[in-house]
């Protein structure tokens, strides 16, 4: 994926984690590189707690996005 042209970039220093006092059942985080040259970046994720509560949140945050 490329960034698409004319929209402005930000720079988040330190994102804040509202989570990180709190007790959780399950975190996950997704993070990636800046695209390369090709326009290909580098995927991470990692998450905390029970597999299947993750992969509950992971289908429940793409509904949410798809339904936009």
């Amino acid at each position: 994926m490329s960034q698409p042209s004319g929209l402005p970039v930000k720079k988040i220093e330190k994102m804040p984690n509202p989570l990180e006092k709190q007790e959780h059942a399950c975190k996950i985080t997704i993070s990636c590189s800046p695209p390369n040259a090709e326009g290909k970046m580098e995927v991470e994720m990692t998450y905390d707690g029970d597999s299947s509560l993750a992969a509950f949140l992971l289908e429940s945050a793409r509904d949410y996005f798809d339904s936009d």
